[in-house]
């Protein structure tokens, strides 16, 4: 099989004064002003991060990864570490582009929540008022709330490809997506019954996006959350063989060598969104403000959801929950082909913590769980748990 689109997420351990940063400059680059905690904290900040990194295996001649360390909206430290292109030996930096893969879906949830507010669309909607192509599947009624929460009970169309004999090839796009599912007619369990994450879920809720608002997913991305956050370097990758400018290979490691490992199929919802760091220092206000959604549908995305019997499945919109109130703590990671991705918030303590890696061998959630500690132990004994208002 395949590297699959995504995971399930994994909630790294993550302490005390909990996540992030913001973007700091890979080493040919002159770093940004710092404005957190004393020069000697942010410099035992920096050689605590550069050392989890190469631990992890990335040197300056292979392929590595990018960290923002962000607190409050400010950048502590951003870097990349490694080179973007093996070929042409080109590091990265905070402006380096990358596949998100399931980093994605937080920014298909809050395209949904953009159109909920706007009185577009509901949470409550069947998937079947809008993907008519599914009004007689058996998963129609599935609402859109449980295609956010992953308790649609929908089967993930990677494993429906897998039980075929199927590639992720080119021609494996939202449509060719939803007409797997729509062939299959099958559910995998009563909507709302249990929680199972499937990809499938978030394709779907593209195409709400795009059906409801007679536009494209990318397009409103770009429109209605990348122009207003002013994500100078974010796009959507949802056409096959276009090149993205600045974007890292991606690669797959065997043994001592390194092999190009890439997108192939065009899908979106579920992966697709292409940033760097540079984009998720605006990230954060578009949860921690109302830049894009109202306060009240932000807090829905970071509570965990329930199944039909009450039980909790410790996954919001888009995010994994863990905890409540000033514990509260949200992340996600992705893996597809030789991305490895992982975003983590305390929103009560105002972090945040972004590793992006262009190599299959990456364990990108292990990685930020301990440069959070590290920021706990540095930078982050030295200033206040809450951010100043």
């Amino acid at each position: 099989m395949t590297i699959r689109l995504t995971t399930a997420p994994r909630l790294a351990l993550i302490t005390a004064l909990a996540l992030l940063a913001a973007p700091n400059v890979g080493a040919a680059q002159s770093a940004p002003p710092a404005l957190d905690g004393t020069p000697a904290a942010r410099r035992r900040l920096e050689r605590r991060v550069a050392s989890i990194v190469a631990a992890a295996g990335v040197r300056a001649d292979t392929p590595g990864c990018a960290v923002l360390v962000q607190r409050c909206g400010r950048p502590v430290l951003a870097r990349g570490y490694g080179l973007a292109d093996l070929a042409r030996r080109a590091p990265i930096t905070p402006e380096t582009r990358f596949e998100l893969a399931s980093v994605s879906k937080q920014f298909t949830a809050l395209a949904v929540l953009r159109m909920v507010a706007d009185g577009t669309i509901s949470l409550d909607d069947p998937i079947g008022r809008y993907v008519t192509e599914l009004r007689a599947h058996p998963g129609r009624r599935a609402t859109i709330r449980q295609l956010l929460h992953h308790t649609s009970g929908i089967p993930d169309y990677l494993d429906l490809m897998d039980d075929l004999g199927l590639d992720d090839g080119p021609s494996l796009d939202n449509a060719a997506a939803v007409r797997l599912l729509r062939e299959d007619g099958r559910v995998r369990f009563a909507p709302g019954a249990r929680y199972e994450y499937s990809n499938s879920g978030y394709v779907l809720l593209a195409e709400v996006v795009a059906r409801a608002a007679a536009t494209t997913y990318g397009r409103f991305l770009r429109e209605r959350i990348f122009g207003p956050l002013g994500m100078p370097d974010a796009t959507v990758m949802d056409t096959a063989g276009v090149a993205i400018p600045g974007r890292v290979v991606p690669y797959a490691r065997a043994g001592r060598r390194f092999t190009v490992d890439d997108y192939a199929g065009p899908v979106v919802g579920d992966g697709g969104v292409v940033a760097s760091l540079r984009d998720f220092t605006r990230w954060q206000a578009a949860w921690a403000t109302e830049a894009i959604v109202p306060r009240a549908l932000v807090e829905r995305a970071w509570t965990s959801g329930r199944t039909s019997d009450g039980e909790e499945t410790a996954y919001g919109f888009g995010w994994s929950v863990e905890g409540r109130g000033s514990r509260l703590e949200v992340s996600h990671d992705g893996s597809y082909a030789g991305f490895r991705t992982y975003v983590a918030m305390a929103p009560a303590q105002g972090m945040m913590v972004v590793v992006l890696a262009n190599r299959d061998d990456f364990d990108a959630d292990a990685v930020g769980s301990r440069i959070t500690s590290a920021w706990a132990q540095t930078v982050g004994a030295e200033v206040a748990p809450r951010c100043e208002r």
